[in-house]
């Protein structure tokens, strides 16, 4: 069937998912887009786009090439790169997948996209380092959120703070859970915090594992529309992620005025200034996953709830000031249209 061409139409290779940062990102994007009357098209809608807007990598090669064979602008926007299958154990199963998804990722990049967009300057460098300087034109820019749905609530003086941890699957992370196991025996029991909450999917062994400790509530993976008022019910936020290449957690959760702590790795440092949380060094290689510093993030935990209310305040200003979704979805238009 011949495509139709439709010149105020953006194409993805696939549909968002359902969880995960990726899925996020481009659900968020898509309603801005929408919202500003763009219309988006996928390879069955038969429908020709000016411009591909590929999240990460796709199989949908033989689409792009075609698209492309007919005068269409590829842009890639790329997150980190599929590393932990290689330090950690897992199955020859998982391996094989993220290696393939390396692969495909890698491909677009080097022979179909005509520009990329990286999620920050840690993402950059990194694939700068592992497969080489860009042959094209390249952009940093950060995730957003939509500040009128992510936004703080008033704070619970005199009650012990809770901490909230968000990420999309916590399997095979061996860091993790001896990680929040210490936080539940230092922090928990001498009553610093109240609790911690977990949202995500979790493997057997790791739900049987935290179930073990009173004080952490594990939610389990949860829809996007309840993540705003999951996060106004929490204080602080920890990021589990190691070299994470610029989570959107992390934003939602400075968004909703909640300072963030976690170690200095990925683009961490980028996303959190002094004033909006408390990054601390890992200790060991966090590229070989050794053991972290765990009393270092003890110790920056109990530093925030000392002064929650200014930390909370900061964070919230810091994402006023450069994690809109309006401003990031004016800098995409502004690639995807030229």
């Amino acid at each position: 069937m011949t495509m139709q061409v439709d010149h105020c139409a953006i194409g993805f290779p696939h549909r968002a998912q359902s969880f995960g940062g990726p899925g996020s990102f481009q659900t968020r994007l898509i309603q801005e887009l929408n919202d500003r009357g763009f219309k988006v098209v996928y390879p069955d809608d038969s429908i020709l786009p000016s411009v591909i807007l590929v999240v990460g990598g796709t199989a949908r090669i033989d689409w792009l090439i075609r698209c492309r064979r007919k005068g269409v602008r590829v842009i890639q926007r790329l997150d980190g790169i599929n590393w932990r299958h290689r330090v950690i154990e897992c199955s020859s199963w998982y391996k094989f997948r993220s290696e393939i998804r390396n692969m495909l990722t890698r491909l677009v990049r080097q022979k179909l996209a005509h520009e990329v967009i990286y999620q920050s300057k840690f993402v950059k460098e990194w694939w700068k380092t592992i497969y080489g300087e860009d042959r094209i034109t390249s952009h940093i820019v950060h995730n957003a959120v939509d500040l009128e749905e992510f936004y703080p609530t008033q704070n619970r003086s005199g009650i012990p703070p809770l901490i909230i941890c968000a990420e999309s699957i916590l399997k095979n992370d061996d860091i993790s859970m001896t990680l929040l196991a210490h936080l539940a025996r230092d922090l928990i029991s001498r009553g610093e915090i109240r609790g911690i909450r977990i949202i995500g999917f979790l493997g057997a062994k790791e739900k049987k594992r935290l179930s073990e400790f009173p004080g952490i509530e594990l939610y389990g993976a949860v829809t996007r529309d309840r993540m705003p008022n999951l996060f106004r019910e929490a204080d602080i936020f920890l990021n589990l992620d190691i070299n994470a290449a610029c989570p959107n957690a992390v934003i939602e959760a400075l968004a909703s005025g909640l300072p963030v702590v976690g170690f200095r790795t990925g683009a961490l440092k980028e996303l959190v200034p002094l004033d909006a949380g408390t990054l601390v060094n890992y200790g060991g290689d966090p590229w070989k996953l050794e053991e972290p510093d765990l009393m270092g993030l003890s110790d920056a935990i109990v530093s925030i709830t000392n002064n929650l209310e200014q930390f909370s305040f900061g964070a919230r200003r810091v994402a006023e000031a450069r994690f809109d979704i309006n401003q990031m979805t004016d800098t995409y238009i502004k690639v995807l249209s030229q």
